[in-house]
């Protein structure tokens, strides 16, 4: 008599447990091991020599620029309207206080262009350093200070 063998096929499967045993030992291997540093300051590559001054706003008296949210350019509390006034005031108020920095301080909402607007025009009259730094630059307080 002939017997019906009938084999089931049981898919074959890698084992799971051991597997996730080995990612954990591994995780937790590479968090013993390696050590955390923090950042203190992001490096720039710019050196002294390209003119470029890194660091925090300066104590002693710069000229300021301001850009406020209508994207319009102040000097020291003088509206400028071309490229050439802004060129103009930033010399005009460098001799006037005897210095070569500036700083540009700029509304969250000004434009990109403006900035570089005012870089561009401190450039061209020698600026040596360039200070930016974000602020509430609104017209009305331009007004007022004048």
């Amino acid at each position: 008599m002939k017997q019906n063998s009938t084999r089931r096929m049981v898919p074959s499967q890698p084992e799971l447990t051991a597997m996730v045993d080995l990612v954990f030992l591994l995780v937790a291997f590479f968090m013993i091991s390696m050590s955390f540093t923090n950042v203190k300051a992001l490096e720039a590559g710019l050196t002294p020599d390209d003119g470029c001054h890194i660091g925090p706003v300066s104590e002693h008296r710069d000229v300021e620029v301001f850009i406020d949210v209508n994207d319009q350019v102040w000097v020291e509390n003088s509206l400028c309207q071309t490229n050439a006034d802004i060129s103009d005031a930033i010399e005009l108020e460098m001799s006037r206080l005897a210095t070569d920095s500036v700083v540009i301080e700029f509304n969250f909402d000004s434009l990109h262009g403006s900035t570089v607007r005012v870089v561009d025009a401190a450039k061209g009259v020698r600026v040596r350093t360039i200070q930016m730094k974000l602020g509430d630059c609104s017209a009305s307080r331009m007004r007022q200070t004048s």
